[in-house]
């Protein structure tokens, strides 16, 4: 039987993110704290996963056209660890222009992940500010409004 969580380890609106340090699937080194001062957005997804699929071409917009005012998109992938190759793969594919790592176990308890897709906003100080769990409907456009606002503060 699984344990619960203690309250205070899963992002919630208001409270600092989680921190986390990985490699991403390209190389280099991702760290949540050296992202500080920036717009965060920590999109948790899977290669496997058909809404994951529709959301990261509107990411990967994103990232073009608000990366210069401030923003950067990070991807975690919620695939098993020995898929590297896959989400490398899948990086390539969905010709992805932001860093991507493969988020372990102990980051999706942090980040309460329960399911896919599921995107966090993180304030230039570093706390969430919104959680959107799939990107449908008018959900788009709040996000983007809501990134416009962080980004001008």
């Amino acid at each position: 039987m699984a344990t619960p969580l203690p309250a205070q380890a899963m992002a919630t609106k208001g409270k600092p993110a989680p921190a986390f340090a990985l490699t991403s699937v390209t190389g280099p080194k991702l760290d949540l704290a050296t992202l500080r001062g920036k717009v965060v957005l920590v999109d948790f997804f899977a290669t496997w996963c058909g809404p994951c699929k529709d959301t990261i071409p509107h990411l990967v917009d994103l990232q073009r056209r608000l990366g210069n005012k401030g923003l950067q998109v990070v991807g975690l992938s919620a695939d098993d660890d020995d898929d590297q190759l896959a989400v490398r793969e899948f990086v390539t594919t969905y010709r992805i222009n932001y860093p991507v790592a493969l988020a372990p176990e102990s980051v999706r308890d942090d980040y309460g992940l329960r399911a896919v897709p599921v995107l966090f906003i993180i304030d230039k100080k570093g706390a969430v500010v919104d959680i959107y769990r799939g990107l449908g409907g008018d959900m788009k456009k709040r996000l983007e409004e809501l990134l416009q606002k962080l980004l001008a503060s």
